[in-house]
């Protein structure tokens, strides 16, 4: 390697390589001070030698050169560099390590100060926000985020200022307690919000070795003071069939008002409302899942639809039985959505009055569900056609691929049963009762 007394103009002077190689040339008053010229003509400045107790050189970058590089500077930085590396200090790891310790320092100062509020908005944040194309694995629906605000602003709104870290477990013990008075099913669900919230606020905020520096999560101790739950069995039985679909019928229907106009019997679209509801119980789809069916998800010739927006957001493609194939061609099509709905409440309420069936639009993918092991079709069949994972010990189960041709004629009788019931006539149905 050419060594030469580094001055802006003996550096101004050294040729681009000719040989498309980086050439490097030495200092002669600080032998470790290099410079490097690119073939592109680009010239660096740099430190390299081996720092005491080290197994090898290293390369540390002073600056760029060019005509305006202040070389007293240059020598000094190189000077300091080489001091360290006499004393065993490496210059990078020390750099590495102080932007570590600059972050952690972040980190703790953020943990600190995180108050409720700030994780919640960091857990709800619009950017984690599912929305079907490139989301991240911690991404969330919005209805979770919308349930999870509405946990968190009713029952623990006076916490939304207080710091995480000054939450502890007896406040959550006692406040659980003094929800489950009130009400008693909300009582773990805004535990299981505040838990999730913290755990990924203490995600958020750990070094850069993976330690929290917020406390344990104050739920953690709350095992044996959860509310004692009971899972929902309710379902629309098969006898209640033929009242809840006249019901469902009479509410897309009209009755002779004072004037020559027939009127509505419902306030609303009664017709929207007697398809969702029908789709629903024929489909087994989640209320969201049929809600947000998008028409151009539906193949009509085909005869089926695709969801994309479903629970464990694995698409969904199912076949279309003769009758929810009728349902959908009577729909308006120069919506985007299928359903176009913005509330049930309203509906379902009125469907339940008429009928005198208590149902939530759940109770109605639960009753197909019912419908199916009723007509005993497979499990594993069942799973599909309600997009349900398959357990990971279930060896058999995680070979199996369920196409939707194989849940065509199961769908079908699923709709003949219900149909049957229901009281309703067509060519594949003979009305029981």
């Amino acid at each position: 390697m050419q060594r030469i007394k580094f001055t802006i103009a003996a550096l101004a002077n050294l040729d681009t390589p000719e040989d498309n190689k980086t050439c490097e040339y030495g200092d002669t008053e600080i032998k470790p001070l290099h410079c490097r010229v690119r073939p592109s003509g680009h010239k660096s400045l740099s430190v390299y030698m081996r720092p005491k107790g080290s197994p090898r050189s290293v390369r540390v970058t002073i600056s760029d050169f060019d005509k305006n590089t202040k070389m007293p500077k240059v020598r000094a930085a190189a000077n300091e560099l080489v001091s360290q590396m006499q004393q065993g200090i490496n210059p990078i790891e020390a750099e590495r390590a102080a932007k570590e310790a600059a972050v952690l320092a972040e980190k703790k100062a953020e943990a600190e100060s995180m108050t409720l509020q700030r994780a919640l908005d960091m857990y709800t944040h619009e950017d984690r926000i599912a929305t079907g194309k490139n989301d991240s694995e911690d991404a969330i629906k919005q209805n979770t985020a919308d349930g999870y605000k509405s946990h968190i602003e009713k029952h623990l709104d006076d916490w939304l200022n207080m710091q995480l870290r000054d939450i502890n477990p007896k406040m959550v013990r006692d406040r659980h307690t003094r929800i489950k008075k009130k009400v008693p099913v909300a009582a773990n669900n805004v535990m299981r919000t505040l838990r999730a919230v913290y755990n990924y606020a203490s995600e958020e905020t750990e070094d850069a070795n993976g330690v929290p520096t917020l406390p344990p999560n104050p739920v953690r101790k709350m095992k044996r003071k959860w509310v004692k739950e009971t899972r929902r069995s309710n379902f629309v039985k098969p006898t209640m069939l033929k009242d809840w679909w006249k019901s469902t019928e009479k509410i897309a229907g009209t009755r002779k008002g004072t004037r020559r106009d027939d009127v509505p019997i419902y306030k609303g679209d009664g017709a929207l409302a007697r398809d969702y509801l029908q789709f629903v119980i024929l489909t087994g789809l989640r209320r969201r899942e049929a809600s947000s069916l998008l028409w151009k998800n539906v193949d009509l010739k085909g005869k089926t639809a695709t969801i994309l927006d479903t629970k464990n957001k694995d698409n969904l493609e199912l076949p279309l039985s003769d009758y929810v194939l009728e349902i959908l061609e009577r729909r308006n099509k120069k919506d985007n959505y299928v359903f176009p709905i913005v509330e049930v409440k309203k509906f379902l309420a009125w469907v339940r009055d008429d009928s005198g069936v208590e149902f939530t639009i759940h109770d109605l993918r639960r009753s197909f569900i019912t419908y199916a092991e009723a007509l005993d079709i497979g499990l594993l069949t069942i799973k599909a056609m309600v997009n349900h994972r398959i357990a990971t010990n279930d060896v058999t189960g995680g070979y199996a691929r369920i196409t939707v041709e194989r849940m065509r004629e199961p769908m079908q009788r699923i709709t003949d049963y219900v149909l049957g019931y229901a009281g309703v006539k067509t060519d594949n149905v003979v009305a029981i009762g």
